[in-house]
């Protein structure tokens, strides 16, 4: 998030709640991609404009683009 330039309390606010939902534990790209659309439900609450939100759409759709490897943690899940 921090590499696509969302907001600084968008970014707190969507990590506190993954946080929340899914732990510390390790988790799939499908669960990050949902943490990053409560990112939409955020902005919403906030009343962001239309314009912004659709930027914070092509914003989480760059991340979706990512390479999720260079993220991935090496060796086996318990």
């Amino acid at each position: 998030m921090k590499k696509q330039n969302f907001g600084k309390k968008l970014i707190a606010e969507t990590v506190e709640r993954f946080k929340a939902a899914f732990g510390e534990d390790p988790c799939s790209a499908y669960e990050v991609y949902c943490g990053l659309c409560e990112s939409l439900f955020f902005a919403k609450k906030h009343d962001s404009s239309t314009a912004s939100m659709m930027k914070l759409e092509e914003k989480i759709a760059r991340c979706i683009a990512a390479r999720w490897h260079d993220y991935d943690i090496p060796g086996a899940l318990s």
